[in-house]
């Protein structure tokens, strides 16, 4: 039998050689990658609750304002009404003749009235910007009708 012999000079020998080394002291390196890592989820966490609280407050803030511009129109429109009623006793108590109404009243109630009707467009305008600012602070479609909390 005849044995092969090789050449090691031979150009087309081709050696590979694969190996893992793992060193016995790494000088603290895993352990600081770790507690490095452990940091870098709190502070992802830390961001995610302070992105969750804006957004809660943003919400809570935009349903605080739409029920405050909601209160603020039925207050105004009761407060029309009343003063409605007042200029209408007040100007028949006038026409009538009786002391209980001078014609300096009768006017300036008429200059109140007109004063609060023109509000009434503006509450109007911010009661739908509310609600328009509360349906984008919740994610909901603009042409989704809401309702706030005591709607009928």
């Amino acid at each position: 039998m005849a044995v092969d012999r090789f050449d090691l000079t031979d150009d087309k020998m081709v050696v590979t050689e694969a190996g893992v080394e793992l060193p016995l002291f790494t000088w603290g390196r895993i352990t600081n990658m770790n507690r490095l890592a452990k940091l870098g989820v709190n502070v992802a966490e830390s961001k995610r609750q302070d992105v969750r609280n804006q957004t809660l407050f943003t919400v809570v803030t935009s349903y605080k304002q739409a029920v405050l511009a909601r209160e603020a129109r039925k207050i105004l429109l009761d407060t029309i009404s009343e003063m409605e009623l007042f200029y209408k006793t007040a100007d028949s108590d006038f026409k009538k003749g009786t002391r209980n109404a001078p014609e300096k009243d009768v006017i300036q109630v008429q200059y109140d009235l007109d004063d609060m009707r023109t509000w009434l467009p503006e509450l109007n305008k911010w009661e739908t910007l509310s609600v328009e600012a509360l349906k984008i602070s919740m994610g909901i479609d603009a042409s989704t009708p809401i309702n706030i909390a005591g709607d009928k």
